[in-house]
């Protein structure tokens, strides 16, 4: 839930992204609700294969979460894309099996709110 762009600190002078909830959807307390649990939960969270959450704010009417900025295609995409080796395939589940270890509560709504797997290189991380 979110639309999500490519934006830069410019104050710490990296790049970050910028998760976005709609602007339809910032009246309906539901899914503002959901929108801050998602970062609550995710910042809870310290784990290689989730990123990191900076902020959590509002200007105005907007409502946004901050995140790392991590460059790379989602598993749909790259799925959709070529045919995964079976090495890169099972290296991912391993990684995303390393998810296990986090509290189920906490794994459990990020995994409601943010299911999507991404791939950057030899990494993957949830997000």
């Amino acid at each position: 839930m979110g639309e999500v762009y490519l934006a830069e600190d410019t104050q710490l002078g990296r790049q970050v992204a910028l998760k976005l909830l709609p602007a339809n959807l910032t009246d309906n307390k539901e899914r503002l609700s959901r929108f801050k649990q998602e970062a609550r939960a995710t910042s809870t969270l310290n784990h290689p294969n989730i990123l990191t959450i900076h902020e959590i704010s509002q200007e105005g009417s907007l409502h946004f979460i901050a995140t790392e900025f991590i460059d790379g295609v989602t598993l749909r995409q790259q799925m959709k894309n070529t045919r995964m080796k079976i090495a890169d395939v099972l290296d991912m589940m391993v990684q995303v099996a390393g998810t296990g270890r986090m509290p189920k509560e906490d794994l459990s709504e990020l995994t409601k709110s943010s299911p999507t797997i991404g791939i950057i290189t030899n990494y993957t991380h949830i997000f």
